[in-house]
């Protein structure tokens, strides 16, 4: 007898693979809170009323998540506090799989490596934050957008303009979702005529857009743009800043850099259909521009770009680079404000907390590090260098 050759080993690898996945993730969200958790956190004693949420202005308010931290209240496990992005995060993965296995096998088990074992998602699912529970309610909108196209079902549309202001609700960065929708479905509507193409287009999306314009107009009003104090959508500041146009007011680079996103987006999905090698290479191009852009700014800005990961908690006033896996930084760049004994904004009623995390940084590095570069004027950063090197 010849034993049975069906044993599916890339289903068994897959299920390996998400049990993994959600394990980490589990594990994870045992650790402590870090920094902008517990900046998260001091958010909370701005809060009476449940919708006091949507008055505070700064990134790291995601207002839902605000609010389920003030429900639960101060001094839990860090785990109670992590519930929403955990589960949101191990369900976001089992339904990418899903959906994708459904495609192809091969496909399947592909999503699963890359989204049970990213360290973005997995850190958006273990951090006490908005970023996982925005980032499922976009697939879910993603996936009832699908269904929607297909059979304009007033199921589906009502599905699809939930979660997709759900997501904005959440973090307002999810209006990129929305655009890259519509635009969709103006330029698959296009051929019927403009138009037609205007009010399908509108009928579709006019819900999520006026939730989205909601809360920047009358919630966050214009601070939901100002640098420091942005509640997740910068967009219209590097359009200002980067593309050119700083002569127009905030809420016109707003207008006129969602405009060109939205005109790409429709060229992009046109090149697709029409002549899809030309499309994908156009769309290659439009993924890296920002990139170069960002590049290209850097040069006529004061603020240098640094690239390496941060300490944990000294992340308010170090950044590092020259690092290695399991080995100290070479260099330390402090911000020269930061070393000053004057702390941010955020900190002026809370001087003793400043304090203990500048000394706590000093006790770290004396021993070890020595000023290579000291304070002057015009300069941003003050430069440590590990011993020895």
């Amino acid at each position: 007898m010849h034993r049975s050759q069906d044993t599916n080993w890339l289903f068994i690898a897959t299920v390996f693979i998400l049990a993994v996945g959600i394990a980490v993730r589990i594990v994870a969200a045992f650790q402590p809170l870090w920094l902008d958790e517990i900046w998260s956190m001091m958010f909370l004693d701005r809060i009476e009323h449940a919708w006091d949420v949507l008055s505070i202005h700064h990134l790291n308010n995601h207002p839902l998540n605000t609010l389920y931290l003030w429900l639960l209240g101060p001094s839990r496990m860090p785990i109670l506090y992590r519930i929403p992005s955990l589960l949101s995060g191990i369900a976001l993965t089992l339904w990418m799989t899903r959906v994708s296995w459904k495609r192809s096998q091969t496909e399947g088990f592909f999503v699963a490596v890359f989204i049970g074992l990213s360290l973005v998602i997995l850190q958006t699912a273990v951090e006490a934050r908005g970023y996982s529970p925005m980032l499922l309610a976009a697939f879910a909108a993603y996936v009832f957008f699908q269904r929607m196209e297909r059979t304009e079902a007033r199921q589906d549309i009502i599905f699809y303009a939930f979660f997709a202001s759900l997501a904005v609700t959440l973090h307002l960065s999810a209006i990129t979702v929305i655009l890259a929708a519509a635009a969709a479905t103006f330029v698959r509507g296009y051929f019927a005529g403009m138009p037609a193409a205007f009010r399908k287009t509108l009928r579709l999306h006019s819900v999520p857009f006026l939730v989205f314009g909601l809360l920047v107009i009358f919630t966050y009003h214009q601070q939901a743009f100002d640098g420091g104090q942005d509640p997740g959508v910068s967009f219209s500041r590097f359009g200002a800043d980067v593309l050119g146009w700083p002569s127009l007011p905030l809420w016109a680079a707003t207008a006129v850099s969602y405009g060109v996103v939205i005109a790409l987006l429709a060229v992009v999905e046109h090149l697709l259909r029409k002549d899809p090698p030309q499309g994908i290479f156009l769309l290659m191009l439009f993924c890296i521009a920002p990139v170069m852009l960002v590049v290209a700014g850097s040069h006529s800005t004061v603020h240098p770009i640094t690239f390496g990961t941060v300490f944990s908690i000294d992340n308010v006033i170090v950044e590092y680079v020259g690092n290695t896996p399991d080995k100290p930084p070479s260099f330390l760049y402090v911000r020269k404000d930061a070393w000053e004994e004057h702390p941010p904004e955020w900190l002026l009623d809370r001087q003793f907390v400043w304090e203990s995390v500048r000394q706590a940084f000093l006790r770290r590095v004396e021993n070890e590090y020595e000023i290579v570069l000291p304070a002057a004027p015009g300069q941003w950063w003050v430069v440590w260098r590990r011993k020895g090197l």
